[in-house]
């Protein structure tokens, strides 16, 4: 790489490792257990969530050999919140609010794969990339 690119690399990096100190230490009070406790783990959350996004993304576009599409262009997030929309309305909020787990979330999970794959059967039929973006 060039030497330019590697003094960007470390400017981001340096900028990271700045934004993640002020993070953690913004407004503490002196209470410095329990902000770096709650505030650690939401810095974890958001790295891990944002390092499998990527590794999700890179995955999706390997597999449909295309590298513009991502899974948020085609709205899979939104059919995500649809069912669980619907979920909550069908079997009622308090039960639905009361029993997070790991059941549900896999089947959430299952409905969303099997519901992205007909959509994707159905519209892809005539090989008509432009269509299933529209819809």
């Amino acid at each position: 790489m060039k030497r330019k690119t590697w003094g960007a690399f470390l400017l981001l990096g340096v900028l990271a490792v700045g934004a993640i100190l002020l993070f953690l230490t913004y407004r503490t009070y002196g209470n410095w257990d329990f902000a770096l406790k709650l505030r650690g783990k939401k810095l974890a959350a958001l790295a891990l969530v944002g390092i499998l996004t990527s590794f999700a993304t890179i995955s999706f576009q390997t597999v449909t050999e295309n590298h513009f599409l991502t899974p948020n262009i085609l709205g899979l997030d939104s059919l995500y919140v649809l069912i669980q929309t619907v979920s909550f309305f069908v079997f009622g909020g308090a039960q639905m609010l009361s029993q997070q787990s790991l059941a549900q979330f896999l089947g959430n999970i299952f409905l969303v794969t099997l519901l992205s794959t007909l959509l994707a059967k159905a519209l892809l039929k005539n090989r008509n990339l432009f269509l299933l973006l529209m819809v």
